[in-house]
């Protein structure tokens, strides 16, 4: 089999792979997307693309190909309208762990202000030290509640370790009477007002859709205790980046950590702030550089999908993580 990992995310995995397929198969490397259309021939005898995006060049000199295999969740702006119907494509995940935890890491950093102190710290200030007797200014996760907006496998993954540290966890999902493991109370859409205004915490895992871009709002925000958190590793569009800014700067809320963005560098080497408002500006902001999900687990159980697709494509086997199966025409 002929394999081509196409992008930067699963060319990171390219000497595990090689390892799990051994010599019997032929893998290709394009690190970067835009230099496909100068190796355009490489495609021509290619059976198997990993990551992607397809474009209309490369589909229609891929002919031979059985699989176009994403290495992540969501198929879409991949450009799998322009493969042939006969293609099958699969996805992959291995990611909901390191966003749980990210998710979890948060609600434990946040309220105490860990980097704000250890900046202080490093400069011999000794502000907020037990020992002055000054009342406490956070409570424990044992004693909060924690509202997770969106029961997928993120919130699932989520949830379960929340409960390791007792909160009350309340999830959002289209169906209240759905049973999510975990949680003490499932709440609809319809409900979420409410809901925030019961939270300690607000953790956002919904999958990007018409109806989720731009579910928190100034509105949403409003209805937010002003001690609350506000937690994001869904998208950064979920969010009304702007509401958010003037929700942090008043007070309104007490703080934010954020790992989805909405603006991102092109280049390595490219300097780019990652909102139009100035969030990176507010000491009451955690800032991660969409990252939360790169873990070792993440990367070696992708590749791991990945190559075994590849082994029951070459013994005509089932496919698993199937997201499109390949139709063919009579």
């Amino acid at each position: 089999m002929h394999i081509i990992l196409l992008g930067r995310m699963p060319a990171a995995g390219e000497h595990r792979l090689r390892e799990l397929l051994g010599a019997d198969h032929r893998v290709d490397v394009i690190r970067e997307p835009g230099a496909a259309t100068e190796q355009l021939s490489l495609f021509a005898t290619a059976d198997v693309i990993v990551g992607g995006p397809i474009t209309p060049e490369i589909a229609a000199q891929a002919k031979q190909l059985k699989l176009f295999h994403v290495f992540r969740g969501g198929i879409d702006g991949l450009g799998i309208e322009h493969l042939p119907d006969a293609v099958t494509v699969a996805n992959t995940f291995h990611h909901e762990v390191g966003v749980a935890e990210f998710a979890v890491m948060s609600c434990l950093v946040l309220p105490r202000r860990i980097p704000v102190y250890d900046a202080q710290l490093r400069r011999g200030d000794w502000s907020g030290s037990v020992m002055w007797g000054e009342p406490p200014d956070y409570a424990t996760l044992s004693e909060s509640s924690v509202l997770v907006v969106g029961a997928g496998h993120i919130g699932i993954n989520i949830i379960k370790r929340l409960k390791a540290f007792g909160p009350r966890v309340v999830a959002v999902s289209r169906n209240a009477r759905r049973s999510v493991q975990g949680a003490d109370k499932v709440v609809d859409y319809g409900q979420l007002n409410q809901a925030l205004a019961d939270a300690d915490f607000v953790v956002l895992s919904v999958r990007l859709a018409p109806e989720t871009t731009g579910l928190i709002g100034a509105p949403e925000l409003d209805a937010m205790k002003s001690s609350a958190f506000l937690i994001n590793v869904a998208r950064g569009t979920v969010v009304d980046q702007h509401a958010l800014y003037a929700a942090l700067k008043s007070g309104s809320i007490a703080g934010a950590a954020i790992d989805v963005w909405y603006n991102y560098p092109s280049a390595r080497d490219q300097m780019c702030l990652p909102s139009d408002a100035p969030l990176h500006e507010l000491d009451n902001v955690l800032l991660s550089p969409n990252r939360s999900s790169w873990s070792t687990r993440m990367l070696n159980g992708r590749i791991a999908d990945v190559a075994e697709n590849v082994q029951r494509l070459a013994t005509n086997q089932e496919l698993i993580n199937v997201a499109k199966p390949g139709r063919t025409t009579s």
